[in-house]
């Protein structure tokens, strides 16, 4: 059985990257995933902290403090936690930072160049296969850049020609973070299951274990997204509304 210490505890609750009592080299909080939310929340701190600077300089002061920061990591070598704060990984912030920006700014392409451009960058992630390790390079030009291409395609299709709403990816949506969090648990359980039946794990069966994987992960993090997420955040802010009544 794990021994997680308090500051183990502590660092997991404050979004910072802190050694995993299981895995001493990787950075990990107490729910595995979360080592992403570790980096979103360090994009957040540098976002404020720009914005002490004047509307015209900031946008530059924090895509030049990135770009630093993983320029510092790719001389200097740092190993754990500068390692994890200098990471390439830093870079894909940048890139749908600048996209944001452009998007407000009022970019656009024609449905066509969307549609090939979304295309092109998904057939990308799956030619590329397994994701790498964030501090790895090659992570930025395999995901990182085609990641980008499938947002910018979608997002200004949709700016182009209005697509239709659809209920199931509606859903899908509102229960990403939930699925985002259980991915790990219910892959595990996934794959016993899928073990016991016999199946195996090479071929057109690696496919199907793949999307079946997918769709029971979905249904999964929709069932805690709806019964357990939901009503978590009802209550909070019911309880914050009867603070501010008081």
């Amino acid at each position: 059985m794990l021994a997680f210490s308090p500051l183990t505890i502590a660092a997991s609750f404050a979004f910072v990257a802190w050694p995993h009592p299981g895995w001493p080299s990787k950075l990990w909080p107490l729910i595995v995933p979360g080592w992403t939310l570790n980096y979103e929340m360090f994009f957040y701190l540098l976002l404020g902290g720009s914005l002490l600077f004047s509307s015209r300089s900031r946008h530059a002061v924090l895509s030049l403090t990135l770009v630093a920061l993983v320029c510092s990591g790719l001389v200097l070598k740092p190993t754990q936690l500068l390692a994890f704060y200098t990471s390439p990984l830093l870079l894909e912030f940048l890139l749908g930072y600048l996209f944001g920006l452009a998007y407000l700014r009022g970019i656009s392409l024609a449905p066509v160049a969307c549609i090939a451009l979304a295309a092109i960058s998904l057939v990308i992630l799956f030619v590329v296969g397994p994701m790498v390790d964030p501090v790895d390079w090659q992570r930025f030009f395999r995901w990182g850049i085609p990641s980008l291409g499938l947002v910018v395609g979608v997002v200004l299709w949709d700016r182009a020609s209005p697509l239709p709403e659809l209920r199931l990816a509606h859903a899908a949506g509102d229960a990403s973070y939930a699925i985002y969090l259980v991915q790990f648990v219910c892959v595990s359980a996934f794959e016993k299951v899928w073990q016991k039946l016999g199946l195996p794990m090479t071929g057109i069966s690696q496919f199907g274990f793949l999307l079946c994987g997918t769709l029971a992960v979905s249904i999964f993090g929709w069932i805690v997204h709806r019964y357990v997420e939901l009503p978590m955040t009802r209550g909070i802010r019911h309880i914050g509304m009867k603070q501010q009544l008081a």
